[in-house]
């Protein structure tokens, strides 16, 4: 029976251990497994390949190590519309100056936070965070029907 690359990481973790799984025994397993989905998705067998996959998320951690500010703020930022085709960056001002990309930026840091609720809900500590972000995410409507009224930012 063929697992999915999902089944075959989900394996590395034993329920109710306590044990540290390093990134590196997955890639030796899947180095190991060359009929493995984790193979395969490495692209263990491709040196090309993976070397490509590598160079583009070597350029993505420099996009956001030195596209900064002064105070070292990024500059930048991914959009999800973006990303349904090659991905990119744009630079943050023109993206607060422009009303649709804003409100897509709105929508994707909700979508991201959600995700992070998900991940950390356990911790009752950080309650009145997801609250404030429920108060954003439902305020939606209204913040955009404000905003259009509103000049937009200076993007200088």
């Amino acid at each position: 029976m063929n697992m999915t690359v999902r089944e075959e990481v989900n394996a590395f973790f034993v329920p109710g251990s306590d044990e540290l799984v390093l990134a590196k025994e997955i890639v030796t397993w899947a180095h190991e497994h060359p009929t493995s989905a984790l193979h395969k998705e490495l692209k263990c067998g491709d040196d090309k390949g993976a070397a490509a996959l590598w160079r583009l998320g070597h350029a993505r951690r420099l996009v956001a190590i030195y596209v900064t500010d002064d105070e070292g703020e990024r500059q930048t930022i991914s959009l999800s519309v973006d990303r349904s085709a090659e991905g990119g960056y744009r630079q943050l001002p023109a993206v607060i100056g422009i009303e649709e990309l804003y409100e897509v930026a709105t929508r994707d840091a909700i979508k991201e936070l959600k995700r992070v609720e998900a991940k950390y809900e356990h911790l009752k500590t950080l309650k009145a965070v997801w609250a404030e972000v429920d108060k954003v995410e439902a305020g939606g409507a209204e913040r955009s029907r404000a905003r259009s009224r509103e000049a937009p930012p200076s993007a200088a």
